[in-house]
């Protein structure tokens, strides 16, 4: 669609589904919009995202997966839709907001048909990360916060350090420097901060805490049910000389909730692969362990993680 005078015209001269192409000629140049004729008579989701108090979330994040993937976003009234669906398939659609906690976050449809009407119910909420760095040798210890917040912290005389007021469903990067100093583990990992993270703790290597190995989960690869759901592969590396064991909990954890998804809770020394698999729905999960070196190590799934041959 070529802006012409004000009003989108149609100058489509070809398209190319297959290479997710579409061409238009014109002879001047003026914004362009990509659109899609509706069919009526093909299934819709449709949905909105508001808050407490009814009112409208905009320009939230909206993913369907499932027989196939698209995209959205939440307009000024909350709502947002997916036309032109395949009838008896089954879909996920997840909603996200920086800075929101959705409940649900996410909500399935099997065998669509029709029109599915959907309601997402959001709230503002921040946590704060923070934790303890050991061993640091009195060196003046730097905290580096990325991903969806940047902030730099030093960390205190006894080690520790704390970001607040950090939004909800955000993933962050925490990673310490020193002078002269390796850290273990070198930076962490948080996906999807629902609660406060007050354990996020890190060592400067040295024969001391060497003795304690950790407990490294790993994401094999995901299979595409072709049914609104994914299954992750995940396996370990476990590099204490024995077994270790670490119940399910804030040790052992997934996110988001539940936290218990079948995951082990006894880690065999060494390289296990596949050691267990988590179907999922949404655009992600992660599993975050901690092992008896106190360092948290996280996997993460997700739609666009390598497929399983």
């Amino acid at each position: 669609m070529h802006n012409e005078g004000g009003t989108l015209v149609d100058r489509t001269s070809s398209r190319n589904f297959a290479a997710r192409t579409v061409c238009g000629v014109v002879n001047s140049l003026s914004p362009f919009a990509t659109a899609e004729a509706i069919d009526t008579s093909k299934p819709l989701i449709s949905g909105v995202a508001i808050d407490g108090a009814g009112n409208p979330i905009d320009d939230a994040a909206v993913t369907l997966s499932g027989s196939e993937t698209r995209t959205a976003t939440s307009d000024q009234n909350g709502a947002f839709a997916f036309a032109n669906l395949q009838a008896g398939s089954s879909y996920t659609v997840e909603v996200r907001k920086l800075g929101f906690l959705f409940n649900p976050a996410l909500q399935n449809v099997a065998q669509l048909s029709g029109e599915a009407k959907l309601t997402f119910s959001g709230s503002a909420a921040a946590f704060t990360i923070s934790g303890h760095v050991s061993n640091t040798k009195n060196s003046q210890v730097t905290m580096a916060l990325s991903g969806d917040a940047s902030l730099e912290v030093i960390a205190d005389n006894s080690g520790r350090y704390v970001f607040a007021g950090l939004p909800a469903a955000g993933t962050y990067v925490v990673t310490p420097s020193a002078l002269d100093s390796i850290f273990s583990p070198p930076q962490t990992v948080i996906v999807d901060l629902d609660q406060d993270e007050l354990d996020v703790d890190f060592s400067v290597n040295s024969e001391t805490n060497a003795a304690a190995g950790t407990v490294i989960p790993e994401l094999q690869c995901v299979i595409d049910n072709h049914d609104g759901s994914f299954t992750a592969l995940f396996g370990y590396l476990n590099q204490n000389a024995s077994a270790v064991s670490i119940p399910v909990g804030p040790l052992n954890k997934f996110s988001p909730a539940p936290q218990d998804r079948g995951q082990p809770t006894t880690f065999q020394p060494g390289h296990v692969a596949n050691a267990f698999n988590v179907t999922f729905t949404g655009t992600k999960v992660a599993w975050a362990v901690k092992g008896p070196d106190r360092h948290r190590n996280t996997a993460i799934a997700s739609l666009d993680s390598q497929r399983c041959p």
